[in-house]
């Protein structure tokens, strides 16, 4: 099935305000939101790559506000690029740097309700276990850098560099970004530019960089 959703309507007057606010005291500004939320029931914590309507809404108002760029964050993988009013709209980049296994983001109600099986024993085992069960994928550990270039106030060129996060490193090399290979960064690439298509956003690849 699909869901929607509704922004609080006082939240939002508060945030497109501060957005107001921000560009009357700054010469370039970045409006962002932390968003996990899909279109998808069935994609929730899987992949979430869709956007939602209400995040598009969202990205829109905040431009018309005064954003300069609206940067989308939250569901660890790549979604859709927009330009609207010439300004960029990135809806998720991904992750840049994502050290699971060296954290310990479970609380103590997660770590007594998913214990598995009495095997997990320590806090680090347990943190592992549960970081191979939600992130168990490459996807998460792909992710782009870009670089926009504005002239006169609107976009004239973005260029989207592919990163790997090294889902199979190991120790505190897994999780740190480096320039992706070539044929992941087309991977990368091929599905940065599949998500943006609804919107409009045609990407050309050259040489590893869209």
């Amino acid at each position: 099935g699909t869901r929607s959703f509704e922004i609080d309507a006082q939240d939002l007057r508060e945030n497109l305000r501060s957005i107001r606010n921000g560009k009357y005291l700054s010469e370039f500004l970045i409006a962002t939101c932390h968003c996990h939320q899909g279109p998808i029931t069935g994609q929730q914590w899987l992949f979430e790559d869709q956007t939602p309507e209400f995040l598009v809404s969202f990205a829109h108002q905040a431009i018309d506000n005064g954003a300069d760029m609206f940067v989308g964050h939250g569901p660890h993988v790549v979604r859709g690029i927009e330009i609207y009013k010439g300004k960029p709209i990135f809806y998720s980049l991904g992750n840049f740097v994502f050290q699971l296994d060296l954290l310990t983001p479970v609380g103590a109600d997660l770590y007594e309700q998913y214990k598995m099986d009495g095997t997990t024993t320590t806090d680090a085992e347990f943190d592992a276990t549960w970081n191979r069960l939600v992130f168990g994928d490459a996807i998460w550990y792909q992710s782009v850098v870009t670089t926009s270039r504005f002239e006169k106030g609107k976009v004239a060129e973005i260029r989207l560099h592919p990163i790997d996060l090294r889902y199979m490193a190991r120790g505190a090399d897994r999780g740190v970004p480096v320039v992706a290979s070539p044929p992941l960064a087309k991977t990368i690439l091929d599905r940065v530019q599949r998500l943006s298509r609804p919107f409009g956003t045609r990407i050309d690849i050259q040489d590893g960089i869209g």
